[in-house]
């Protein structure tokens, strides 16, 4: 389990970045303080599939579309 924000940054990928600050804020909320995300395999997944939402998706995502998406955090 990742405790503070900047430990989502360690789920990019090397020489990746956030799509945007709301897909960085929709990881943070989703998987910080998780007891499911305490893997970096784990938070790697799932930061790959948030940052893959389209930009006009991202403001109204759930978690059920997360959870449909395939991101494994439940």
């Amino acid at each position: 389990m990742y405790l503070t924000d900047k430990f989502v940054d360690l789920g990019l990928e090397s020489g990746k970045a956030w799509t945007s600050p709301e897909h960085r804020q929709v990881a943070v909320n989703a998987l910080i303080q998780n007891p499911r995300v305490f893997t970096v395999d784990k938070l790697q997944w799932n930061v790959n599939i948030i940052n893959a939402i389209p930009q006009e998706d991202i403001e109204r995502v759930t978690i059920s579309d997360l959870i449909q998406l395939g991101c494994d955090f439940i």
